[in-house]
């Protein structure tokens, strides 16, 4: 799942993508950014030039990648302000109590990353 596009703010909402990716990116004015293979997943590529824009999560705002198996989070901005909320990837318990293998948060911020009031990675 992506979403791309200006300023981009979750307030009490979730993004929720069990065993899968989720990739947020947030620039500023009109421009283009590319489909990339990154491994098995495909990722967004976007040009270091490109000017970017913020990405605020509050109220308890989930970025969620359930039972990941190399699935990943990813966030793309200028500013990212993270107040009592959380991208997160929940590992759970296979059968036979195996534990599954986690994934990955990127997070390509600019400017500022600010988490604050509750706020986690």
């Amino acid at each position: 799942m992506a979403l791309v596009g200006g300023n981009i703010q979750l307030n009490r909402g979730g993004l929720y993508a069990p065993s899968g990716q989720i990739e947020l990116v947030s620039i500023a004015g009109s421009r283009t950014v590319a489909l990339a293979k990154a491994g098995t997943n495909q990722r967004l590529s976007v040009p270091g030039e490109l000017a970017r824009a913020d990405i605020s999560m509050i109220n308890n705002a989930i970025i969620d990648v359930t039972n990941p198996q190399g699935e990943s989070i990813a966030v793309t901005a200028q500013n990212l302000d993270l107040e009592n909320s959380s991208p997160r990837i929940r590992t759970g318990v296979a059968r036979g109590t195996s534990i599954l293998p986690s994934g990955n948060i990127y997070i390509d911020v600019v400017d500022r990353l600010s988490i604050s009031t509750g706020g986690f990675i």
